[in-house]
């Protein structure tokens, strides 16, 4: 219940501060102060205050000071407290016994090679500095592979994701039935605390349907397939067993409401993975049954969001734009993007035109030039920024990482755990196709978790 109070409180004030400005200072420098005592008393429960916002702040900036988030300041508190606590006990730092750390290493050498040639190429140094923020969270596997061992870490890490499953689902159901039943509206002061505290967006489809896109919902699919894989232990009890399928019906229904053609694409990748560790007969049961509840999901929300039944021919619409992306705007969009895209990597594909990179396209809508970051083509970002070098050690890290988990999988000690990681984070990869998921801070995070644990 502490934990549901906490989630509540956090979006609570921060809606608030819409009108009470002054709420979003007092709410940083209170947990910045909580954290400082934290890492200088109990570095375990420091870890513990910085899974909360993590999990329960979506893009982290419902708290900000002078335009530095909570979660970034809790992040580098966290980390050099960890730093000192080493040097001062001249402690060995463990993750560097892990093979992961050799792809690990080499991916932050190419990283901070492209920050540098991000500045090189004049980008602007916003830019640089946000892609730079993303990929700190890399440096979370330090704390995190000496606290993820201690008991009580472990028994908070599985509450938070709990409760952070049932409570974005909820905020996300909020959001839909709020705007469907026109009680809020696009552009309106609440929408603006989505897009701009809450990093989501809130998009009109028509007949009284809203999609509902919030940085929380990234994590959802390895979370998914996570609980799915986890449900197929025979050795789990049944009250743990229903509360997985309870989480897996929140998480698919916050799916469909985000809606997203690469969270499909994840989860259909992850679901024909799952064999694995399933016989043919289960396996093509469990494929069954996911395609039936996520199509009764999606019904019923169409049905009671625009009163019509007809929710099959907007889904086979919607699926059909990967086939035509042409008949799509932000499908089209992304082909658009694509020339300027592939020229910059022709011209710089050995190391990248480094961090803080912006593509040019030609607007669909207005016929005119327009400039964007939002490039939505994963990996092409990763060699655009990182070049072939940096895209070979982030697959290095990726091959080491599967690697560890499937040596987890064979031993057959928690190996639906690990099948559920493994599923997860391949769901992830093919998702990057069409979106920046693994660099994404959630992304990297869910990585650097997976290596904690190996």
């Amino acid at each position: 219940m502490l934990l549901f109070l906490v989630f509540i409180d956090f979006y609570l004030y921060s809606i608030l501060s819409i009108y009470w400005p002054i709420i979003l200072p007092i709410i940083f420098w209170l947990f910045v102060l909580l954290m400082i005592v934290l890492v200088i008393r109990r570095l375990d429960w420091a870890m513990v205050l910085f899974l909360i916002e993590l999990l329960f702040c979506q893009g982290g900036q419902f708290f900000e000071f002078h335009n530095l988030s909570l979660r970034t300041a809790l992040l580098f508190i966290l980390l050099l407290g960890w730093l000192i606590r080493k040097i001062i006990k001249r402690e060995r730092i463990e993750f560097f016994n892990q093979p992961a750390s050799v792809g690990w290493l080499l991916l932050f050498m190419f990283v901070a090679l492209a920050a540098f040639r991000g500045y090189a190429n004049q980008h602007s140094n916003i830019l640089i500095a946000h892609d730079v923020l993303s990929y700190s969270f890399l440096l979370i596997v330090f704390p995190l592979s000496d606290l993820i061992k201690k008991e009580n870490v472990r028994q908070w890490f599985i509450r938070i994701v709990v409760v952070a499953i049932i409570g974005v689902s909820v905020f996300t159901l909020i959001n839909l039935f709020v705007y469907s039943a026109g009680l809020s509206h696009v552009h309106d002061a609440y929408y603006w605390w989505v897009r701009n505290m809450a990093v989501g967006k809130i998009t009109d489809l028509g007949q009284g349907l809203y999609r509902v896109v919030l940085p929380a919902h990234l994590w959802f699919l390895p979370a998914f397939l996570l609980t799915l894989a986890l449900w197929f232990n025979k050795s789990l009890p049944r009250q743990r067993k229903n509360l997985l399928l309870f989480l897996a019906i929140l998480i698919s229904l916050t799916l469909l409401i985000n809606f997203s053609r690469a969270y499909f694409l994840g989860i259909l990748a992850g679901l024909l993975l799952l064999k694995i560790k399933l016989p043919w007969r289960q396996w093509l049961i469990c494929l069954a049954l996911v395609g039936l509840v996520l199509f009764i999901e999606f019904n019923g929300i169409y049905f009671l969001t625009t009163g019509q039944w007809a929710g099959i021919n907007f889904l086979t619409g919607r699926v059909g734009t990967i086939l035509q992306p042409e008949e799509e705007l932000s499908s089209l969009t992304r082909l658009r993007i694509l020339p300027d895209l592939l020229a910059q990597i022709k011209n710089n594909f050995w190391l990248g035109v480094g961090l803080g990179e912006t593509v040019k396209y030609l607007d669909p809508l207005t016929g005119s030039w327009q400039t964007t970051t939002q490039i939505d083509w994963g990996w092409l970002q990763i060699l655009v920024n990182l070049g072939l070098v940096g895209l070979l050690a982030n697959l290095f890290l990726l091959g080491q990482i599967i690697f560890g988990l499937v040596k987890k999988i064979v031993a057959g000690h928690y190996s639906f755990f690990y099948c559920g990681l493994f599923l997860g984070l391949f769901g992830l990869m093919v998702a990057t196709l069409t979106g920046p998921f693994l660099f994404h801070p959630l992304g990297i995070f869910y990585q650097m978790t997976i290596i904690s644990l190996l």
